[in-house]
């Protein structure tokens, strides 16, 4: 080979070493704080100077020292970002509120996939899918092609992952919509026959009221529907609101916000979770002063060079996760302060200008991160949505505390007599002075799984039938 050959091949080789750790330091930092501590159990395991170091348990006495610490970089001043709001007694964020007294659902099932499975790819394939679990306990129709993309695994593999933690309790968890979750809740119980499935492929009729399709499709009497729909009646909608041992709280947050009284908050990556290691230096002494071959002395200095790296590595990440938290909190203060209804606009864009990173770094570190908030522990993708033009302010309200209101509305409306989606906006223009055009209303009440003013009305006609 050539001094010229020679050359290039070492000049690609080192290019080659750099993608991949940069492709390594990007998975990294898309990670949540399990699936990064399973990563990292790995490294430890074929690393000889590197050691995993248990999270630090979260106490008072942790919570004060953290805050001392912190609060010199992360306080944000009541002169500089906030002005002074109602807090955490905000009742309007009930739908999304997600905080349990007890073990966390999030919890719960992660006892059970590790139970369930073994290596440590299919520990975070599942983990990615209980992450994407909503409020209800049910995932995006996109999940298995979303999972299988991160891993970069195959959509075989990620769906035969969750057809065995849809074995999980509570029963009907990880459906993709209500006819899936009801489908798995009979076939735990061994009561889904042609009909009942039959049944709850057409439950647009039923709700419809349109008996006689339904009859005909079956191929059973009126009486016996009714029997189907009484059983259908026992299941549980939303398998993430069942009570018992499994509330309803989604994930454990990776960061914390903690309001300290006068205006003041700080931001903290939670400890109970944050995976940490420890390179340790003088093994490494020790081994090299004691190393003879080449090959060994090439074995210490990889491994050593790459322990070093992935410390520093994972340095940057709990950096860039707590940059990108202030941010959101810095863009989104009356939320924190306040409540759903003060949400604004909020793009990756905006975030990745106001940090000078590249707007899928922020992506990134939103995908999967969650904090926990005055109002529960919320994803951070949570705080971005579209605007919603505003009579009042010229930045308008974010998509989502405008869907919030939407479903407030909904909620509080007579059962005799519901609104329709004019009747909505109209009161949204009204006594919030929101411009909103009834086609949107309906895109919204359909994204919250609610159905329209006629179905509802026919709905409690039903149940009032029935009960009577």
């Amino acid at each position: 080979m050539t001094r010229r050959a020679l050359h290039l091949d070492m000049r690609s080789t080192q290019a080659l070493v750099i993608t991949s750790r940069l492709k390594l330091a990007v998975r990294m930092l898309q990670m949540n704080n399990l699936e990064l501590s399973t990563f990292l159990q790995q490294k430890v395991e074929s690393n000889p100077f590197l050691q995993l170091e248990a999270p630090e348990p979260l106490t008072e006495d942790t919570l004060d020292r953290q805050e001392r610490t912190a609060k010199e970089e992360y306080t944000f001043r009541k002169e500089q970002e906030f002005d002074k709001g109602v807090g955490p007694q905000d009742t309007e964020f009930d739908p999304f509120a997600c905080i349990a007294s007890s073990v966390s659902l999030r919890d719960y099932l992660t006892e059970q996939l590790f139970l369930t499975f073994s290596e440590p790819k299919e520990r975070i394939i599942g983990a990615l899918i209980i992450d994407a679990l909503d409020y209800r306990g049910y995932i995006e129709p996109d999940t298995v092609e979303s999972v299988a993309h991160t891993t970069q695994e195959t959509c075989e593999v990620v769906r035969d992952i969750l057809q065995k933690m849809q074995q999980f309790t509570p029963v009907g968890i990880f459906a993709a919509s209500l006819k899936e979750s009801f489908k798995i809740q009979l076939a735990d119980r061994q009561e889904l026959t042609p009909v009942m499935e039959t049944l709850i492929d057409n439950l647009e009729l039923f709700e419809r009221g349109r008996f006689e399709t339904l009859q005909k499709l079956c191929n059973i009497s009126i009486s016996e529907i009714r029997r189907c729909v009484h059983r259908l009646r026992l299941l549980t909608p939303y398998p993430a609101a069942s009570s018992g041992e499994t509330p309803s709280v989604p994930r454990i947050p990776d960061v914390i916000s903690k309001n300290l009284g006068d205006g003041d908050w700080v931001l903290e990556l939670n400890p109970e979770t944050l995976p940490k290691i420890l390179v340790d230096e003088t093994y490494h002494a020790h081994i090299s002063a004691r190393t003879r071959s080449k090959e060994d002395k090439k074995f210490v200095h990889q491994n050593f060079t790459h322990a070093v790296w992935l410390k520093r590595i994972l340095d940057q990440r709990a950096s860039t996760i707590l940059r990108v938290a202030r941010e959101i909190m810095y863009q989104q203060s009356d939320f924190f302060d306040k409540g759903i209804r003060y949400l604004k606009p909020l793009t990756l864009r905006q975030v990745a200008e106001e940090l000078s990173v590249h707007e899928s770094t922020v992506s990134r570190v939103t995908s999967t991160k969650s904090i926990l908030t005055p109002f529960g522990v919320l994803g951070f993708k949570f705080f971005f949505s579209s605007m919603v033009p505003d009579g009042q302010d010229e930045a308008g309200r974010a998509s989502t505390a405008v869907r919030c209101r939407v479903k407030d509305l909904i909620e509080r409306e007579p059962p005799s007599k519901p609104l329709s989606d004019d009747q909505l906006t109209e009161i949204l223009f009204r006594e919030d002075k929101i411009a909103i055009a009834r086609r949107t209303i309906a895109k919204y009440r359909n994204s919250l799984n609610i159905p329209t003013a006629a179905q509802r009305r026919r709905l409690y006609k039903m149940q009032m039938t029935y009960t009577a």
